[in-house]
């Protein structure tokens, strides 16, 4: 049996379970027959109300309760009683439209955040019915198929995901860019805030305040704001920092590495210039 998500992986078996145990009880207290009783007596109070030139009632009535007992077994053996196992070794995790598609490969349900459920049903084995793995393959292949016609796009959920649990792992940088985004993002979002009062409703702006190279704070804020340590790749202007000691300290910024890589060049007066207006608050001496 195919399944495409891990609590699909998981509830499939554990229903599979449960229904095994449910039809136990229906064969040990003989409540399986109830259905079938019903019919052969609804079948017998139909030919006791038929007329007399319908002929003899009993010989009537006998085909009719054969046939009835014939399709309630068939049904039966078909439909319920659990003839086809069903464990995680015999279950498929499938994971082809991830590949085919090339962004995103999941992990294996017991590599997840799901092992620990998943590793509870590891000594557990059902039985299904043959129709209702019939059905489950059917509908698995139709489902399939109809996506297999969408067009591969990027998952954006999974990309947001990985960009939130994104860590750097230069810890020089991690510290530049904490410094930034305190001396400088979170002041710059500060005095944005209190200036607003929340009067802006344009989408644009909302989402470019939400990260630390908003254009709104190259052009406002990031021009005015100092770093409270001093930063090699930005020395010391006397336009700029006159009445600030210039101890000549510091060291070449990873910021500056990080800001080059987004766009941001320093090759020419020009994209320095524009280097600087997004790490301007990271040049004052001490």
């Amino acid at each position: 049996m195919t399944t495409n998500s891990y609590l699909e992986y998981f509830l499939t078996l554990l229903g599979w379970v449960i229904n095994n145990g449910l039809w136990n009880v229906l064969l040990s207290t003989g409540l399986f027959v109830l259905p079938l009783a019903f019919k052969v007596v609804g079948i017998w109070l139909r030919v006791r109300e038929e007329g007399e030139d319908e002929g003899n009632k009993g010989m009537l009535s006998l085909p009719r309760i054969e046939n009835a007992l014939y399709a309630g077994f068939l049904v039966m053996i078909a439909c319920c009683v659990p003839l086809i196992n069903v464990s995680l070794s015999t279950m498929q995790y499938d994971t082809t439209r991830a590949k085919s598609c090339g962004v995103w490969t999941p992990k294996a349900p017991d590599e997840s955040g799901y092992a620990g459920v998943v590793t509870s049903l590891n000594d557990q084995t059902a039985a299904a019915p043959v129709w209702w793995v019939l059905i489950h393959k059917l509908s698995k292949g139709v489902t399939q198929a109809a996506v297999a016609t969408i067009p591969c796009r990027p998952d954006m959920r999974q990309i947001r995901f990985e960009v939130q649990h994104t860590r750097i792992d230069n810890k020089a940088l991690a510290q530049e860019l904490q410094d930034f985004t305190n001396d400088c993002y979170s002041v710059a979002l500060y005095l944005w805030k209190q200036q607003d009062q929340g009067q802006t409703k344009d989408k644009t702006t909302l989402r470019d305040i939400e990260w630390i190279g908003s254009s709104t704070f190259l052009s406002r804020y990031y021009p005015s704001l100092q770093s409270k340590l001093p930063r090699a790749a930005f020395p010391w202007s006397d336009s700029r920092d006159s009445g600030r000691p210039n101890t000549g300290r510091g060291r070449l910024s990873h910021l500056q590495r990080m800001v080059e890589q987004c766009g941001y060049r320093s090759e020419s007066p020009r994209g320095r210039t524009r280097l600087t207006r997004i790490c301007g608050c990271v040049s004052r001496p001490p």
